[in-house]
């Protein structure tokens, strides 16, 4: 604001018009302050209208809303319950798929399988069937014997007397 030289006037002129200055510059302070605390209230009030239209139409279509998260809370915690089940049952698994893949991978093209059977208990695979020749069966027995997980691999001595067609039943222990 540009204050007049008031060199030319009485002191109590040049006050009065200092006054009125000061009120000058407060009034508009205050007419802009209202002019914002309006448009602030319209904002509000708009906001409010538009909150409350959604808050009516959420809680028609609230009755079947809460009975749905409900429902799938419990899914979630019987999930949650059976994984935690299956992670306390983890260190006591052992993979067999994998060494029983292999196993049988190595098996030779003159024996025919008619059983193999794993005791988790004694920890032993015990393989029987029809070898056709004595070599294809001590060519089986090396191969499973080949294994780092096979400690031990036993084969009769009655069922190694024959030469062909012979029934056996190998027994290959685990570590």
């Amino acid at each position: 604001m540009n204050i007049p030289k008031l060199n030319l006037l009485s002191k109590e002129k040049k006050r009065y018009v200092k006054t009125m200055v000061y009120i000058y510059a407060a009034n508009s302070f205050l007419k802009l302050l209202l002019v914002f605390t309006v448009l602030f209230s319209f904002l509000l009030v708009g906001a409010n209208n538009i909150l409350t239209f959604h808050k009516n139409t959420l809680s028609l279509s609230g009755s079947v809303a809460p009975n749905q998260i409900t429902k799938i809370n419990q899914k979630v915690r019987r999930i949650n319950k059976t994984l935690l089940k299956t992670k306390a049952l983890d260190p006591i698994y052992t993979s067999w798929n994998k060494r029983t893949a292999d196993l049988l991978s190595v098996i030779p093209s003159g024996i025919v399988m008619h059983n193999m059977t794993l005791s988790e208990t004694k920890k032993t695979y015990v393989f029987s069937g029809i070898a056709e020749t004595r070599r294809h069966l001590l060519l089986l027995k090396e191969s499973i014997n080949a294994f780092p997980f096979i400690t031990q691999v036993d084969v009769p001595v009655e069922q190694l007397t024959k030469k062909e067609h012979i029934p056996f039943s190998i027994t290959a222990t685990l570590k």
